[in-house]
């Protein structure tokens, strides 16, 4: 801040309404103490005058501004928190507003930062006021301003209509309200209204109508105006699924139950959900621009006390279940005086005629307001001017062949195109930077678009002070609390449709760039988030209008917004644009070839994940294709193996066995061993064909698996030695596939030596010597020897058991074996014992109904009938017996016969 050459003191320029002269002498004599100097002028700032004009001439020359806000100074209506955002931008002029009265400065200053205080002290002056001035070189602009509290004897007789009320703990809502809103007071009664007196616990409403009607502002004007009655308020923009995951999350994050470090957007809903459901609290959340009406419905809570607006051009796109409120445009009475208020003037006919040449469409009201304020033209001279335009666009609409007569709809747009045209004319005028970053606003996403992310594009656009005033003072673009600015979608249709294709082309293009360049590449890195989800929207919404994605910065967008998307949990959104960047790499001949590959890899990982296995599988194919045809018969490429190895394994999970010997027999032709090979590719090379042997075992080709077996195990025995736990990998699987041939004494050894090499190597409780135990009883089972199957059986269980306990699956798996083995060998006492063993583990680890135990309950149920049944056969036997016996046969007295034959037809 500059200081008066020579002194200390600090040059203050003190604003104040004509009715507030002796309490301004007081605050400038508390000034002049902390050592200011101090020059009193009495502002009486009227609607329709030059806001930031004003405010220039008191910067001028000034060290500070400080305006009084008092209730009168309110009651004039000449001032919304977008003019204050206009006058502060870019300036290093501190601007105070000190408030005198009971005023809702959240209400008409919005939540700037805010330091509230009984009394104007030296100390807060100095820090406030008599800023230290910022660093050489920086020259960042600041759009926050300081508001004080200062009771200086308050006008108590002047009826306040407005009392002082903070926002909630919990708050966002991105449009401001406006102190000249006008012709909506039946519709926010009614919303009010509604919401009190609902019986259910949660009234959704629906606000509907045609573009420009102003369907956002009356819900944002609900929530500042009613936020008193709730303890969250929170805005989510639902034109796009990504967007509405994000805005919910971070309400999850506001809420304390969900933590961007520990779990992702699906994690986030469902927990926001269960706190509305459950939370005491009143809660009031809007959907702005709903596209998808299921998308919404999931997010709802279902219980709780709550009110939900939502907005939405389109009635089809409302919930079922939301009362719809239909928004019409404004009427006349509300238009003419919303036109007097917002511009100060008196001519009320004048008003009426540019109301209804404008066909009451608050948007372009609002358009009108502002020209008109900025240029100082009168409503005559007004309506000159856009009638002029809407003649042109009319013309120009009427030429198409289709349009004989024009709907509501498209009076509105001709309408809306004349207002905005108009200002966007008037502003290139005055600043033609203005334009040219207006053009570049209008392919952003509608949803608040922070400064320092525009402040990146400056090298190309220029971007100051100057150019977003002028936006703003026409009002083209609204400022917003946080350091953002906001563009309506409809000024942003009409500004595209006066761009040439060629112009358009040219800034979609530089746009990619700079998203390409700002984007981070490794957006799936939780470092990154937060500016991968500042600019996701906004790449989303250059794509969106991206003819082609033949370039390689529109595929590199496309490929790291999925990649973000997929990070943050949101599979949907992530597939549309990885799929779509994965189409233009395929069809194009100059994408690299490393980052094509990366691309489709992740591709495929996200069907994956999404359980899409099919899909999956296919593009890891393409890729696989892709990559072998860049590989020469002399190169041995351990990447592509691997690779091939995994999708090869994702084939066979997902029952495509054929494809995988398939992928295999293209690997095995292309890449042989090689002496000079490197033992990373080796191994790469050796587990693939090890796992193509398993393919071929599972498909039936016995010779073609004990063969591949065969060639693996030469080569590890080579590299590895017989006891290295690859080499048994090999040894059993080979075991398996002799077995299966019914060479059972050669799978016999070779699992013998496998049992007896890893038990040496690896220890008798080590997974691979467990194995070994399963593949000796299986085989001795099958060679017919089943005390030598009990034993190994029994020993496998039992290490299972010991190393991973009696509930781990592989202990139950063993279980199960061994109780079949028990059953075979005829003990059926002891395998009715295992089974009931097994029902019990089964029935605690995985339920009652799960398949496993459905099974294992079947399975006791017929041991027992089979138990029951060789007891029922030896008793008939026995009593055959008795019943042929003499009676003289002194081996069995009569009296022991007639008691035993007794308690047969008992058991019978």
């Amino acid at each position: 801040m500059t200081r008066i050459e020579g002194s200390a003191l600090t040059r203050v320029f003190l604003s104040y309404a004509p009715g507030d002269a002796a309490r301004a002498a007081e605050v400038g004599r508390r000034l002049r103490v902390a050592g200011c100097e101090v020059r009193l002028e009495s502002t009486h700032i009227r609607p329709g005058q030059d806001f930031l004009a004003i405010f220039d001439q008191a910067v001028a020359n000034s060290d500070a501004v400080v305006i009084l806000i008092s209730r009168s100074y309110v009651a004039a209506g000449a001032f919304s928190r977008n003019d204050w955002i206009t006058c502060t931008v870019g300036r290093t002029t501190p601007i105070v507003p000190v408030i005198l009265d009971d005023v809702d400065a959240a209400y008409y200053l919005g939540p700037f930062e805010t330091l509230s205080v009984d009394m104007l002290s030296p100390d807060l002056i100095d820090r406030v006021i008599r800023r230290v001035p910022p660093a050489r070189g920086v020259t960042k602009p600041s759009i926050s301003t300081w508001i004080s509290r200062l009771a200086i004897g308050a006008a108590d007789e002047q009826e306040n209509p407005r009392t002082a009320l903070e926002h909630p703990a919990i708050w966002r809502v991105p449009l401001d309200s406006k102190t000249y809103f006008t012709g909506r007071g039946d519709l926010l009664d009614i919303l009010y209204r509604e919401a009190a007196n609902s019986k259910s616990a949660i009234l959704t409403h629906g606000l509907t109508g045609q573009g420009g009607v102003g369907k956002s502002r009356l819900a944002a004007e609900y929530a500042h105006r009613f936020r008193q009655d709730y303890d969250v308020v929170w805005w989510i923009r639902s034109s796009a699924q990504s967007s509405m995951n994000e805005d919910i999350a971070q309400l999850g994050q506001e809420l304390g139950v969900w933590a961007p470090h520990d779990s992702s957007w699906r994690d986030a809903g469902p927990r926001v959900r269960e706190w509305l459901e459950t939370t005491d609290s009143r809660w009031l959340l809007v959907f702005d621009d709903v596209d998808e009406p299921a998308s919404v419905q999931r997010a709802l809570p279902s219980k709780g006390h709550g009110h939900v607006l939502i907005t939405a051009r389109n009635p089809s796109k409302v919930p079922a279940n939301a009362r719809r409120v239909y928004v019409d445009v404004l009427p006349d009475k509300a238009a003419v005086d919303f036109l007097l208020a917002r511009t100060g003037s008196e001519d009320g006919t004048g008003a009426h005629k540019v109301a209804r040449e404008l066909g009451n469409l608050a948007l372009a009201l609002e358009q009108a307001s502002a020209y008109i304020s900025a240029t100082g033209v009168s409503f005559e001279d007004y309506l000159k001017r856009v009638g002029t335009y809407r003649r042109r666009s009319s013309r120009q609409l009427a030429q198409h062949p289709r349009l004989r007569r024009l709907s509501d709809e498209q009076r509105a747009s001709v309408v809306l195109l004349a207002a905005c045209t108009l200002s966007v004319d008037a502003v290139m005028e005055r600043d033609p930077w203005s334009r040219n970053l207006l053009e570049y606003f209008v392919f952003l996403e509608t949803s608040p678009i922070e400064l320092d992310l525009l402040r990146e594009l400056e090298p190309a656009l220029n971007i100051s002070a100057g150019p977003l005033r002028s936006l703003s003072r026409y009002a083209l673009i609204e400022f917003a609390a946080d350091e953002s600015v906001v563009v309506h979608p409809l000024v942003q249709q009409v500004v595209r449709s006066q761009m040439s294709a060629e112009r358009q082309d040219l800034v979609r293009r530089h746009l990619l760039h700079w998203m390409e360049l700002s984007f981070p590449e490794q957006a799936d890195d939780r470092r990154y988030w937060r500016t991968c989800g500042s600019l996701a929207p906004h790449a989303a919404s250059i794509l969106q209008q991206t003819t082609g994605d033949d370039s390689l910065t529109a595929q590199l967008v496309l490929h790291r917004l999925g990649k973000y998307l997929f990070s943050r949990g949101d599979t949907r959104s992530s597939l549309l644009y990885l799929q779509r960047a994965a189409s233009a790499v395929l069809q194009s001949d100059s994408s690299p070839r490393d980052i094509s590959d990366v691309l489709l890899n992740d591709l495929a990982v996200v069907w994956a994940d999404e359980g899409d296995w099919a899909q999956a599988v296919q593009v890891g194919v393409d890729i696989f294709q892709r990559r072998l045809s860049r590989v020469s018969s002399t190169t041995i490429d351990g990447p592509l193996v691997a690779f091939a190895n995994n999708l090869a394994a994702a084939l066979a999970d997902s029952g495509r066995l054929g494809d995988a010997d398939s992928l295999y027999q293209s690997l095995h032709s292309t890449l042989k061993v090689a002496t000079a090979m490197s033992p990373e590719v080796f191994a790469a090379l050796v587990t693939a064909r090890h796992n193509w042997a398993t393919v071929l075992d599972e498909l039936g080709k016995l010779d073609n698996a004990e063969s591949v077996y065969r060639e693996v195990l030469n080569d590890k025995h080579l590299v590895y030695g017989s006891a290295h736990p690859e080499t048994i990998v090999s040894l059993l699987g080979l075991a398996q596939v002799l077995r299966r041939r019914g060479d059972c004494t050669g799978a016999l050894s070779l699992a013998e030596n496998a049992f007896a090499g890893a038990g040496r190597a690896l220890g008798e409780y080590h997974p691979l010597t467990v194995s070994a135990l399963d593949v000796l009883a299986a085989v001795s089972d099958d060679m017919g020897d089943a005390a030598a199957s009990f034993v190994f059986a029994e020993r496998a269980y039992g290490r299972r058991r010991d190393a991973v306990g009696a509930q781990h699956p592989s202990t139950i798996e063993a279980l199960y074996i061994l109780a079949g083995i028990t059953r075979r060998a005829g003990d059926v006492g002891r395998a009715e014992n295992l089974f009931e063993h097994l029902v019990e583990l089964l029935r605690e680890s995985l339920g009652p109904k799960h398949p496993k135990t459905v099974g294992a309950v079947r399975e006791l149920a017929l041991l027992r009938d089979e138990g029951a049944y060789r007891v029922m056969s030896r008793t008939r036997r026995l009593v055959e017996t008795m019943r042929s016996h003499d009676d003289d046969d002194p081996a069995l007295s009569s009296t022991r016969r007639r008691l035993f034959l007794d308690q047969v037809e008992v058991l019978d």
